[in-house]
């Protein structure tokens, strides 16, 4: 068998189970759109994150001196 005969049976299978091929390409469209959507919040918290952290670092440190011990 080769490449055009394989390809005219997976047309052939697509074509007979319409039902099952939208589910399947629904599926991957559900499953590639989870991807993108989890890799975009995780790339917008470390964003977050990081500004907060370069915000922490301009601010003025906050020094306490401890009393002296009572005599």
């Amino acid at each position: 068998m080769n490449f055009i005969e394989s390809m005219q049976v997976a047309l052939n299978a697509i074509l007979n189970n319409k039902v099952r091929a939208l589910l399947t390409m629904l599926g991957v469209t559900v499953g590639v759109a989870a991807v993108i959507l989890l890799v975009s919040v995780r790339l917008a918290k470390e964003k977050k994150d990081e500004k907060a952290t370069e915000e922490d670092a301009t601010e003025p440190a906050v020094e306490v001196e401890a009393d002296q011990a009572p005599e």
